[in-house]
């Protein structure tokens, strides 16, 4: 399972820009970090497939579908 996680810093930390990184069945790469760093940039996720499927989570309903990646780590 590949999980793409974004990151938003706190309100009051205004220096800290957002970043994202990717999982592997709930394992990071340490090395994985990418930055959102101008007022522009965005996440743009683009996902091709053939003969199969793809669900996204939102963490909507985290007590039925939990992250791979323990996303505390982060906080």
């Amino acid at each position: 399972m590949l999980e793409m996680l974004l990151v938003f810093p706190a309100m009051n930390e205004l220096k800290k820009l957002p970043f994202y990184f990717y999982t592997e069945n709930g394992s990071r790469d340490s090395g994985n970090r990418y930055l959102l760093n101008e007022e522009g940039d965005s996440s743009r996720p683009f996902v091709k497939l053939r003969s199969c499927s793809v669900e996204i989570n939102f963490g909507n309903d985290l007590e039925n579908k939990p992250f791979c990646y323990d996303v505390t780590k982060n906080i």
